[in-house]
């Protein structure tokens, strides 16, 4: 009966063991997923920000060319 006994405990815990490593490499996979979002969100903030900067540049343009236009017209209508 022991016999018995100890082949079913083995094997009970080889399925454990088995178990216990599927849940570790799914958690790696996890991990390795979630440091892809990190560093996607991170680069996107870094684009947002570019763009920000990039849209203030323009909109100085904007202004500058405006100021121009307003200083050909008034010369002109001298």
């Amino acid at each position: 009966g022991s016999s018995l006994i100890s082949a079913v405990s083995d094997k009970l815990r080889w399925r454990m063991k088995e178990e216990m490593d599927r849940a570790q490499a799914e958690l790696n996979a996890l991990k390795r997923t979630e440091e892809d979002l990190k560093k996607g969100h991170q680069k996107l903030e870094e684009m947002v920000t570019r763009l920000d900067q990039e849209v203030a540049e323009v909109d100085k343009n904007i202004e500058l060319l405006k100021k121009k236009d307003e200083e050909l017209s008034s010369a002109l209508e001298k």
